[in-house]
């Protein structure tokens, strides 16, 4: 495929206003804008990784944002395009199936098919790109007026500023300062705030026989080697608490008598027997979860 059309995550303030409608029992129109796409060209570097609902960086006018793909066509009508810039994760984040779910969506309730795609991202998954100011090296700062020197200073002192921590009034001298070469704009990728939740085990690394001989006592530190002996397995410290009462200085100096290590790991989840028999009914953003974890397995 040589071109993919791309949806990227804006509002859509102006939208065209249509005929009006003369048998009432014609459907209205959808908008122009409720399906809208943007049009872009594959580079050759990309076009074997290149798959519908990968989350993409584009160029969007002077700026630099992250849209899902959403279709592949060989063609376009457009005389002149630009090309993708980047694949942010190689697996898709949208299945073909959501996001014809958000076209009948987009249709059925009148929203921005932009909208109704991001209705199926992970929260956090999405890097955004904020724009810093700082001094340019060789900046000739003779010359300027009060409001200028005032925010030259600024920026000086700060080292670089994001463009929204500066007033309406400020972000208004910034083109004139940058043309002047006194400032420089930089675009910078927030990282996505979406991590892998990790929760504390604690597993016995002593032998059987040195844990054996010290359960004859029933204070804290036996207590947590016989649940932890009989466990054979690392058990999480909110379970460990509940069986044992241990407190954070009990398991620590446990771990201090090389007893007992804690050891971080990734939590899972999984759907329960019970939901597949039965396919309860749920609130909107439960179901979702379920609904990732039937297609994706645990998580």
């Amino acid at each position: 495929m040589n071109y993919a059309n791309v949806v990227v995550h804006i509002p859509f303030t102006n939208a065209p206003v249509l005929p009006q409608q003369t048998d009432r029992d014609v459907a209205p129109l959808p908008r122009a804008w409720l399906d809208r796409s943007f049009t872009y060209d594959i580079p050759q570097v990309l076009s074997d990784a290149i798959r519908v609902g990968q989350l993409v960086w584009v160029p969007f006018g002077a700026r630099r944002l992250q849209g899902v793909v959403v279709e592949l066509t060989e063609t376009t009508e457009l005389d002149k395009t630009r090309p993708i810039e980047a694949i942010v994760y190689p697996e898709p984040l949208v299945t073909l199936q959501q996001i014809e779910l958000a076209h009948w969506i987009s249709n059925t309730y009148l929203a921005p098919l932009s909208d109704c795609i991001w209705l199926f991202l992970p929260p956090g998954i999405q890097e955004k790109v904020e724009t810093l100011i700082e001094l340019a090296p060789d900046a000739n700062t003779a010359a300027l007026t009060e409001k200028q020197r005032a925010l030259v200073e600024r920026v000086r002192e700060a080292g670089a500023l994001k463009t929204t921590q500066l007033a309406i009034s400020q972000r208004n001298l910034i083109n004139s300062l940058v043309a002047r070469g006194v400032l420089v704009k930089r675009d910078n990728v927030r990282p996505a705030r979406a991590k892998p939740r990790r929760v504390d085990t604690v597993k016995l690394i002593a032998p059987l026989e040195t844990a054996r001989a010290m359960i004859a006592g029933l204070d804290r530190k036996t207590s947590v080697l016989r649940h932890l002996a009989a466990a054979n397995a690392p058990l999480t410290r909110a379970e460990l608490v509940a069986q044992t009462r241990a407190t954070d200085s009990t398991l620590q100096r446990l771990e201090r008598d090389n007893l007992i290590e804690r050891v971080p790991q990734l939590m899972r989840y999984q759907l329960s027997q019970k939901y597949l028999e039965e396919l309860p009914s749920l609130p909107v953003a439960q179901a979702r979860v379920c609904v990732y974890l039937r297609e994706h397995g645990q998580s």
